[in-house]
């Protein structure tokens, strides 16, 4: 029986609405990326205490539910009536607006009354938007069996997020400028935002009718996907999965390192607001440096070929090149004591240089999931990848705590008056703490032993091992049918 590949139905049409799908979700989250921490403490006037405990609890309950999220997507997603995914794009959106919003309003005079409703609205928002995400994630496989196809979409999911920091800067900014001293402007901004992310989801559920299966078909694919992995060799349990991801010592390595990474840059995104009011006294011009900085990111990919030519190939050392290259620029800013035109100009150049680090991230970790399968011979890379969101997590409450720290260290009221103090504290909290977590993460690199000439040949030896367990499945189970 000859097998119809599937294909997009309009490539262009479908890669810019995919692309706009991502760049809207992407800007929503820079609300809270860039100024949750900032309404927290200078419009809903929380003290220090109960500010530290929202983003804590918020960050934790985020983490446990990463855990279980595949497994509800799949199961909710299965009773719903137009796909297992595709369902999540019309039904999610709305409601985790709707919740989200609610994470910038201050519902009472009492702050313990008020910190829980923002932390259950966190809760659930982030929960029924992290089911969307893998949902739209997902598209990209439900959507077309093309291999450059799918490539094309996974890049447009990078150019989408770039676009989101690159413009959300000067339009974020602007909102809020708009609505100056008034309480409800982060929910202004968080609406409108929402609003994109809610029509670029629907857009992309519109375009993609028709391309999952009816649940008949997807029954009977699953039951011979159930008798193919109980004769597969290559097949693991749920428990070998994990023992074999969490027994692999550079699979760990990576783990931590790129939770670091994620811990300093989202503490640059944390305290942004505050260095830029109590050290640079440019508050003005945050959302305009937000904005270049993007821009300077995305031209940087540029030069990542270039570090990698001179690290001789070797991702590993471009790595920890780019992690000590930022941890250097911060250290730089913080012995300068720069204005601000000084400061970006050492930021960007920072960010340019050492764009490799966030490029060749998911790289190396890719190399773990080969390794993994070399070793194991179980085929675990899915497992393997799926810890990728694990040090997004741990990233956000290993900020959370830090930036916590600092708001206490000199006793943080919102819109409190510039001292000694509020400088020193704020500039080492932005610039000195990260530059420390870039060199641990630096560091801690250097222990990963992955050469990228074994690599290559593990691929090779997966790929051969895979096409002779499926030779094998085949047989077994063209002998059970006849049967």
């Amino acid at each position: 029986m000859e097998t119809t590949l599937k294909r997009l139905k309009n490539p262009r049409r479908d890669n810019l609405i995919y692309l706009f799908a991502k760049f809207a979700f992407s800007s929503m989250t820079c609300c809270e990326l860039y100024y949750f921490s900032a309404f927290l403490t200078d419009s809903a006037m929380f003290s220090v205490a109960i500010v530290g405990m929202i983003l804590s609890v918020t960050s934790i309950l985020d983490t446990l539910f990463s855990l279980v999220n595949g497994a509800i997507l799949q199961k909710v997603g299965d009773l719903m009536p137009w796909g297992t995914y595709r369902s999540w794009l019309l039904v999610a959106p709305p409601i985790a607006l709707v919740i989200f919003i609610f994470c910038f309003i201050r519902v009472s005079e009492n702050e313990m009354v008020s910190a829980v409703v923002i932390i259950v609205a966190f809760f659930f928002s982030h929960v029924v938007w992290s089911l969307a995400e893998a949902a739209y994630i997902t598209m990209s496989v439900v959507m077309t069996d093309d291999t450059n196809e799918r490539a094309s979409m996974s890049i447009n999911i990078g150019r989408g997020q770039m676009a989101s920091s690159l413009i959300f800067g000067f339009v974020a900014s602007s909102i809020l400028t708009v609505f100056g001293s008034n309480p409800f402007r982060h929910v202004f901004l968080v609406v409108i935002f929402g609003i994109l992310y809610v029509i670029g989801y629907w857009l992309l559920f519109a375009i993609s009718k028709g391309c999952e299966e009816d649940k008949a078909t997807k029954r009977a694919k699953a039951e011979r996907a159930a008798k193919a992995a109980a004769v597969s060799s290559r097949t693991a349990t749920v428990p070998q999965m994990y023992k074999i991801v969490f027994t692999s010592k550079n699979t760990i390595l990576m783990i931590l390192a790129v939770t670091l990474c994620y811990a300093a840059s989202f503490m640059h995104s944390g305290l942004l607001f505050y260095f830029f009011t109590y050290c640079l006294d440019s508050i003005a011009l945050m959302g305009t440096f937000m904005s270049i900085r993007a821009l300077v990111g995305l031209l940087g990919g540029f030069w990542t070929p270039v570090l990698l030519k001179i690290c001789k190939g070797s991702k590993k050392r471009a790595f920890i090149a780019s992690c000590f290259i930022f941890a250097l620029g911060n250290v730089i800013n913080f012995l300068l004591h720069p204005t601000f035109l000084v400061f970006a100009i050492i930021n960007c150049l920072t960010v340019f240089f050492g764009g490799g680090m966030e490029m060749l991230r998911t790289a190396l970790y890719g190399d773990c999931a080969v390794e993994c399968e070399y070793k194991s011979g179980k085929d675990v890379r899915g497992m393997v990848m799926s810890f990728m969101s694990l040090p997004v997590k741990l990233g956000i409450i290993i900020k959370s705590f830090l930036v916590t720290t600092a708001l206490a260290m000199v006793n943080y009221v919102g819109g409190m008056a510039s001292t000694a103090e509020t400088y020193s504290t704020f500039s080492m909290a932005y610039l000195i703490w990260p530059a420390v977590i870039f060199a641990v993460c630096g560091v801690l690199t250097l222990l990963y032993k992955l050469p990228e000439s074994k690599v290559n040949e593990m691929i090779a030896e997966n790929a051969r091992r895979a096409e002779a367990d499926q030779r094998a499945v085949e047989a077994a189970l063209a002998k059970s049918e006849q049967a």
